[in-house]
């Protein structure tokens, strides 16, 4: 009876094993095409990407990082804001400490898994510089911000969707010289919205613009009004807002930092200008106070009558 008792476990044994390998080899099957699936898949995107970044700058992984500094004033923020709504790839951050490097903006990024960055630098609550950097290798583009006007202080008729895409325009005179090429490259890779992005809508109904007039950038943002017809020959363009006029100042080679491979000389730093005013203002006021004492010594001298006085010690 033992040796059968044996026997029977021994069988039990052996069947339940035949079913854990019937069934281990039909799960291996079910998840070898599951793997060869998601091998194709893989392998699919892979080659869109590939042909992406043949035709040119791949854009489906661009995420750009936005943060200010301290001392941000309200039109700062609301520019921040208007930016922001019209740029869906845009990762917001809390303001950075004055007293960290720039470089700390890389190190951000990252966390962030960002490659691209916008930063708003504000000095004495009034002055703006933006850097638009591609990190961490570079290169970092350094503007002074000469005016700027948000949509809400516009007040335009136009209006676009909230997170569609935008088609972008540059100017002839970016072609010109190389400082407004490598400017057309990292501008065009931070204001494109990804093809596809989980934030967007499979709409173009705006024109992102960017002009050069006098050693000056200008960017306008325009709706595409076309009256509901694909084909109509009627389309126009209505100002959305905002409009910003920026002043090339350093181009770094990385990220935040390296070496200097531009610098704008004829750029002057608005404490300098500031500076310049005032100088200017207390010399005409110096001109005009002496003016005027001469004008009264010779009003004195033609309305002086003679007296007895004047020829007594003669």
């Amino acid at each position: 009876m033992i040796k059968r008792s044996g026997r029977l476990i021994e069988s039990k044994k052996r069947s339940r094993a035949e079913l854990e390998r019937d069934s281990d080899d039909e799960y291996d099957d079910i998840m070898g095409d599951e793997d060869e699936d998601l091998s194709s898949e893989d392998s699919s995107e892979e080659e869109e990407e590939e042909e992406s970044s043949e035709e040119g700058l791949s854009l489906r992984g661009t995420r750009v990082l936005m943060l200010g500094s301290r001392g941000v004033t309200e039109k700062h923020k609301s520019l921040m804001h208007d930016l922001s709504m019209l740029m869906p790839q845009v990762r917001m951050e809390s303001k950075m400490d004055p007293r960290d490097p720039p470089s700390v903006i890389n190190e951000i990024s990252d966390l962030r898994s960002c490659n691209h960055a916008i930063f708003f630098d504000s000095r004495r609550h009034r002055d703006l510089f933006i850097d638009f950097a591609r990190v961490p290798d570079g290169p970092t583009l350094r503007f002074f911000a000469r005016d700027i006007h948000t949509a809400d202080e516009l007040n335009l008729t136009g209006n676009c969707l909230r997170g569609s895409r935008a088609l972008l325009s540059f100017s002839a005179e970016f072609e010109n010289e190389p400082r407004w090429q490598l400017a057309n490259t990292v501008l065009g890779e931070i204001f494109a919205v990804p093809h596809k992005h989980p934030r967007s809508k499979p709409f173009i109904d705006h024109v992102f613009m960017f002009s050069v007039q006098d050693g000056l950038l200008y960017f306008r943002n325009y709706q595409i009004v076309d009256h509901g017809e694909r084909h109509s020959e009627d389309r126009h363009l209505v100002e959305v807002g905002p409009r910003i006029t920026l002043e090339p100042v350093r181009y770094f080679e990385k990220g935040f930092g390296g070496r200097i491979i531009y610098e704008n000389y004829d750029f002057l730093s608005p404490n300098a200008l500031r500076y310049m005013q005032k100088m200017d203002l207390v010399r005409r006021t110096a001109r005009d106070e002496n003016r005027r004492k001469h004008n009264k010594k010779i009003h004195d001298r033609a309305h002086h009558t003679a007296t007895e006085l004047d020829t007594l010690f003669q």
